[in-house]
């Protein structure tokens, strides 16, 4: 080949490269390119999801041009698939995060042995913390154990929030949370000696639930009023006419007395509280501690039940009890909140007067006072309009101990 020839042969070739190049030039420029690939991007997305929704379909294809993978889906049938995933729980783990909160109230109402009561001798002493009581009798026994020289019999009452003898302001079986108790204690020996010269003495008489019973109240221009002060508020009735009357409830000591016939001759064992010789000389401030940080409701009680158990619940309604006390004395002479708090418990869960009677007769507590049935009829008056709200609120002083009047 000469060289003319390879000449033209090579420029041939040159400008069917410079066509070449030319013609995917223009294609790029045209978008041909682009389109080129967003249809491998969409071709690889049908791809997968026709692989999503038949997957045995991909294993069939992928088996047929792959060998190992025929031979493991051959047998994929008999392996085990796992078990799925546990669902995990929102909720914390028990001390995770520490302890959960208490409420004080519902850890007092399940032990009220945890509560903490402050004490001093009425007289003057130390004050003392008094813990562990289920009902009044424990906690004389408290009271004696934190002071040596003091025994359970020689604790008389006990008054809470004062020293001074104040009948209204008597232990009883509703104790406040934040009450502060004053013991006082067995002082001077004395016997009275008079004439019974009419059917009503005057007097009224209470128990400290311990089986001792004292004088409440002395009414003015009575029999037992002219025998002042060798008979006086506050005093132990030891004996009558020589028969103990130490553990026996206010009511039998009230019908001790009452049996008396009109024109016999009474002697009296009294003892009185314990008194310093200058107690009379300067007063002392009344106490009245702050709620424990554990309680700070003055609205809950401390309740001692009969049966030696104890609640804390909300204060008795006072306009209530007063109410139910009021009937007690016109009909039987007793004033005792734990025995009206009776009475209306029995009470709220009759529905008319014949089923609160029937009930009252049945109650082996509650028949030995032989309720008449006027009693009975004011007392369904009482608890009814309570229900129905038709009392009118009043404000009065809370009446803590039990009392028998002796008219």
């Amino acid at each position: 080949m000469t060289n003319t020839t390879r000449r033209s042969a090579n420029k041939v070739n040159n400008n069917r490269r410079s066509q070449n190049r030319r013609s995917r030039a223009s294609r790029r420029r045209s978008g041909w390119f682009r389109r080129r690939v967003i249809e491998s991007s969409s071709g690889s997305e049908r791809s997968s999801q026709e692989v999503t929704d038949a997957p045995s379909t991909s294993a069939t294809s992928l088996s047929s041009r792959i060998p190992f993978f025929r031979s493991f889906t051959g047998s994929q049938s008999a392996i085990p698939l796992p078990p799925p995933p546990a669902p995990v729980s929102t909720v914390p783990v028990v001390g995770e995060y520490g302890p959960a909160p208490v409420n004080p109230f519902a850890l007092l109402d399940s032990e009220p042995s945890k509560l903490v009561f402050e004490c001093q001798l009425a007289h003057g002493s130390k004050t003392v913390k008094i813990t562990n009581v289920s009902s009044l009798s424990d906690m004389y026994k408290s009271i004696a154990q934190q002071f040596p020289d003091v025994n359970v019999e020689d604790i008389l009452f006990c008054t809470v929030n004062t020293h001074k003898v104040d009948m209204e302001k008597l232990l009883s079986s509703n104790l406040a949370l934040d009450d502060f108790i004053f013991a006082h204690v067995k002082g001077q020996k004395k016997e009275v000696t008079f004439v019974k010269k009419a059917g009503v003495l005057g007097l009224t008489v209470t128990d400290n639930s311990n089986g001792l019973t004292f004088i409440k109240r002395i009414q003015p221009d009575s029999i037992c009023a002219t025998v002042q002060p060798a008979i006086d508020i506050g005093d132990h009735i030891e004996k009558i006419n020589g028969e103990s009357m130490i553990g026996k409830r206010h009511f039998q000591v009230a019908r001790v007395l009452r049996a008396l016939p009109v024109g016999a001759q009474i002697t009296l064992r009294l003892i009185s509280p314990f008194k310093t010789g200058f107690s009379f000389l300067a007063k002392r401030p009344e106490v009245r501690p702050k709620a424990s940080a554990d309680v700070q409701d003055g609205c809950q009680t401390l309740r001692f039940f009969a049966n030696g158990q104890t609640k804390v619940e909300e204060a008795p309604n006072k306009v209530l009890l007063s109410k139910i006390n009021k009937v007690f004395e016109e009909y039987l002479g007793v004033n005792d909140d734990e025995l009206a708090l009776s009475i209306w418990e029995l009470g709220k869960k009759c529905g008319d007067l014949m089923e609160m009677n029937d009930k009252l007769r049945a109650s082996a507590d509650l028949s030995a006072f032989s309720f008449p049935d006027e009693l009975i009829f004011d007392m369904w008056g009482i608890v009814d309009d309570h229900k129905n709200q038709r009392l009118v609120e009043e404000q009065k002083k809370s009446v803590h101990p039990g009392g028998m009047d002796l008219d």
